[in-house]
């Protein structure tokens, strides 16, 4: 279980499971989603080190979208 005040942090490039985890982790009153502005779901995370499979989306044009929730 995540710790109260923990970080919640989701990378990816398919729309359908980004719309899927924000729907289902807003709709708990225990996650607040941490975005301010919206470059703040299109970059990375600070010290993301990025993956293989980030790099073979983006080189087939697919965008990333990078969540994060803190647990309250």
């Amino acid at each position: 279980m995540l710790k109260r005040r923990g970080d919640l942090r989701f990378a990816s490039d398919i729309a359908s499971y980004v719309e899927w985890t924000l729907a289902l982790v807003l709709a708990r009153p225990d996650f607040r989603w941490t975005a301010e502005r919206a470059s703040d779901w299109t970059q990375p995370f600070a010290g993301w080190p990025g993956t293989r499979y980030e790099r073979k989306a983006i080189a087939a044009g697919r965008v990333p979208t990078y969540l994060a929730f803190v647990r309250v």
